[in-house]
């Protein structure tokens, strides 16, 4: 499973974004950056907050929680409506078969 770093660097990356940038607009310095990449030094809540909004990625993904780096926000109401239908509907038939 991957750690909180490998998935926030990977996620950093992935926006064509260096440690020390980011690290200018979360207001650190570049070291104490690069720590939290490396797991040396873990997050607090705010500034965990901070980066999820700039890099626009769920904090579910960057902990482990999810596999989705937009998490359920991604989707329209509309395309969660037709999620949870089809959820039902496989469950029902699994049950039937079970």
């Amino acid at each position: 499973m991957e750690t909180f770093g490998e998935r926030l660097a990977e996620i950093r990356k992935s926006k064509n974004m260096y440690q020390y940038e980011l690290a200018e607009k979360l207001g650190i310095h570049k070291v104490t950056y690069s720590n939290y990449e490396q797991n040396k030094r873990e997050m607090d809540f705010a500034l965990l907050k901070r980066v999820c909004k700039l890099l626009d990625v769920s904090a579910d993904y960057l902990i482990g929680l999810s596999h989705s780096p937009q998490g359920l926000d991604q989707f329209t109401d509309e395309e969660m409506k037709y999620m949870l239908k089809s959820l039902s509907v496989y469950k029902e038939i699994k049950r039937e078969f079970d």
